[in-house]
């Protein structure tokens, strides 16, 4: 059943995620002419931070949730709040906010073999 493998994965990792779309809505960089389709009626339910967690809470998951330290306010306080969110469904992870880096090299360090980040991922496929 899809339960049975849900089980499989132990380990999500969200890297300086938008979990709130309200906040791309209006963004002409990554939404021009409205590229997303977002709308008052459907921005909140396509939003992570809307979203229920309830059926992952007995699951064997850890979600971690990451920031670069130099990311906007808007992307460390969404962190923060995915985070809670995802604790409030009892939903076991971590946050991280990532020293000396801002949103592009968060991601562009996962190259390489020994950042903190790629590391946790590789060693999560080991674990059984």
């Amino acid at each position: 059943t899809a339960r049975d493998e849900i089980r499989l994965i132990k380990h999500v990792y969200l890297i300086s995620g938008v979990f709130k779309l309200d906040e791309l809505r209006y963004t002409q960089s990554v939404n021009a002419k409205n590229l997303l389709g977002l709308s008052d009626a459907n921005v909140r339910s396509l939003s992570p931070l809307e979203m229920d967690y309830g059926h992952l809470r007995d699951l064997p998951l850890q979600v971690h949730v990451s920031v670069a330290e130099n990311d906007s306010a808007v992307f460390k306080q969404m962190a923060k709040d995915m985070h809670e969110h995802l604790e409030r469904f009892g939903v076991l992870g971590s946050l991280h906010v990532l020293p000396e880096l801002d949103h592009f090299d968060i991601v562009e360090k996962l190259t390489e073999k020994d950042y903190f980040l790629t590391k946790a991922i590789l060693d999560s496929f080991s674990e059984k």
